[in-house]
């Protein structure tokens, strides 16, 4: 049996070099968000509450976690 040396085509990394940037982005907006919030405000509230989940989770693990003010 003979196996030659193949390549793996390069367009089998085009999801993963996406999805990569993607998680990339929004780590960096995260971070970004977190870092404006100290600087504005001397403090971080809750971490996403823009996105809107942070707003009506007073009795779960989160609120716990993230204690409101």
């Amino acid at each position: 049996m003979y196996i030659g040396a193949t390549t793996y085509p390069l367009l089998n990394y085009i999801p993963n070099i996406f999805e990569t940037i993607l998680i990339c982005t929004i780590l960096l907006t995260v971070s970004l968000n977190v870092i404006v919030r100290l600087l504005v405000r001397g403090r971080v509230d809750r971490v996403f509450s823009g996105l809107g989940i942070g707003t009506h989770l007073s009795g779960t693990l989160l609120a716990l976690i993230f204690p409101p003010g």
